[in-house]
């Protein structure tokens, strides 16, 4: 091999190890299938009977997170009803498009629900690194979603991110589950900015906190104001009403118009 050639990365399961040693089984129905690569390195992987389903042994290692979600898909239109899910600390509001979006968020939480609804953690689930891709229950609703591990505390809790919604919640490890279905399901949220910027410095918490209340889980109107291929979208929000959010937190002295706007 040569300075040009393709780093070649050695991936080995501690779930596959421990069963290769005899020191464990597979859990459930789980088939462990070993693969010898071309240069002899053991890449061990688990994977369940569905095909949307993959079994992943915990990690250790922050960098060793195996399997990420597929990034969301941009939305197939430039207006679009839509609703935010959320509101992160620079005013970039998640969004899903109700045409593209509804039915697979719907399909999701009744897959995940029939999955774990009432189920208890295995030692595994208990064990988890920092990127790592979970499902995860809500503490508020006791639902199941698609999740990913932001940090990982004492006490077995992790700040766990809820992709198809963009909300950050703290998670106790027994309420996580390993076993990760609709895999080939893209990320059912993305990001998007109105074309407006903070009064000060940065935005303040009283000023997203109003843009949380007046936005979130509400049916708005979306028009993509901005061609780019890469989220945030720069979009313009209009209420059902005929409201333009935007320019309600302009008048109203909650921001102001950015000067490159279009």
């Amino acid at each position: 091999s040569g300075p040009l050639d393709p780093e070649k990365f050695k991936y080995k399961s501690v779930v596959g190890m421990l069963i290769e040693l005899g020191l464990a089984i597979p859990a459930g129905n789980v088939n462990v299938e070993r693969r010898d690569d071309d240069a002899g390195t053991n890449d061990v992987r688990f994977q369940g009977l569905n095909n949307n389903t993959v079994i992943k042994g915990g990690s250790t290692n922050e960098g060793d997170t195996g399997f990420s979600w597929l990034t969301a898909e941009m939305p197939s239109l430039a207006e679009f009803a839509g609703f935010v899910s959320h509101v992160d600390w620079d005013c970039n509001l998640y969004m899903s498009s109700i045409q593209d979006n509804q039915d697979n968020l719907r399909i999701i939480g009744s897959v995940l629900e029939s999955k774990y609804s009432g189920s208890s953690p295995s030692p595994l689930d208990l064990l988890w690194c920092k990127g790592e891709a979970c499902i995860a229950q809500f503490c508020l609703d006791n639902k199941w979603y698609r999740g990913e591990v932001l940090e990982v505390r004492d006490m077995g809790e992790c700040l766990v991110k809820f992709v198809d919604y963009g909300s950050e919640e703290l998670c106790k490890a027994e309420n996580m589950r390993k076993g990760l279905f609709l895999t080939d399901i893209p990320v059912q949220c993305f990001t998007v900015q109105m074309d407006i910027d903070p009064i000060t410095m940065k935005w303040e918490e009283g000023v997203l906190n109003f843009i949380h209340k007046t936005v979130v889980e509400q049916v708005l109107q979306v028009s993509i104001i901005q061609n780019k291929d890469v989220f945030p979208l720069v979009v313009r929000l209009v209420t059902k009403a005929g409201l333009d959010i935007g320019e309600l937190l302009v008048k109203n002295g909650y921001a102001r118009r950015r000067a490159n706007a279009i």
